[in-house]
């Protein structure tokens, strides 16, 4: 997957599913969007939401105990946030400077995480 082809923001979820007529569009393999019954949208891989989306375009990830490379990949096509797997544990990139991969500039993932549609950390809990 590459970057520009999946990001989708809440207002092109909203469309999308709009068009699908209350199906739930199916994103990729195993994976597709939702709308939630407070009106935030869902990126589900499986059975677990791994992105929801916010109105205003904040992306909460979770993996659910999921550390697998395919969750990563959703999590990296799907949302603005940079995740990476290290040693087995996925972690977050606070900057996408050449030198992002730097152990400092990493911090360990964790469900709730918020990062907003430039990937930058915004919060550990989403607001509607």
């Amino acid at each position: 997957m590459t970057k520009d082809d999946y990001v989708y923001s809440y207002e092109k979820l909203k469309e999308l599913i709009h068009n699908t007529r209350g199906e739930n569009p199916k994103l990729t393999g195993n994976t597709d969007a939702r709308i939630l019954y407070d009106g935030r949208i869902t990126i589900r891989f499986y059975a677990t939401d791994i992105i929801i989306i916010n109105s205003k375009d904040q992306y909460e990830l979770r993996v659910e105990g999921h550390f697998e490379n395919t969750t990563l990949n959703r999590l990296n096509g799907f949302s603005p946030a940079r995740v990476k797997k290290m040693q087995g544990e996925f972690y977050l990139l606070k900057d996408y400077s050449p030198e992002s991969c730097q152990k400092k500039n990493l911090i360990p993932f964790f469900d709730g995480i918020v990062v907003d549609r430039f990937g930058d950390i915004v919060s550990t809990k989403i607001k509607n």
